[in-house]
């Protein structure tokens, strides 16, 4: 799939890509973490992700793994791709700490 740097946060990276055959984009989002609490709180997001109701207002994870190379880990999720959609992943990702630390 090629891909465009989309996005840049603290430890992670989001790159629009397309699908070859079929044209469709996708966000990919990819973080390099250690073992400690960033992998922790990867796997969390993906768990809070796959936990969401299917709605038409909120992006969709289709995919992710998360591999082990050098000593770190690699950790990849693919997501819908919508215009705006990193305002309302931001939101999520707000709403998640929220309930961790808060609640």
């Amino acid at each position: 799939m090629p891909r465009t740097n989309a996005r840049a946060g603290g430890y992670s990276y989001v790159f629009i890509v397309r699908d070859v055959q079929t044209g469709v984009l996708y966000a990919m989002k990819r973080m390099v973490v250690d073992a400690g609490e960033r992998l922790d709180n990867a796997k969390a997001e993906i768990r809070v992700m796959r936990s969401l109701p299917r709605n038409e207002h909120i992006v969709q994870l289709l995919a992710s793994d998360i591999v082990k190379t050098q000593g770190m880990y690699e950790v990849r999720m693919l997501m819908e791709y919508c215009e705006g959609m990193f305002l309302l992943y931001s939101a999520l990702f707000y709403y998640y700490y929220l309930l961790q630390y808060y609640v």
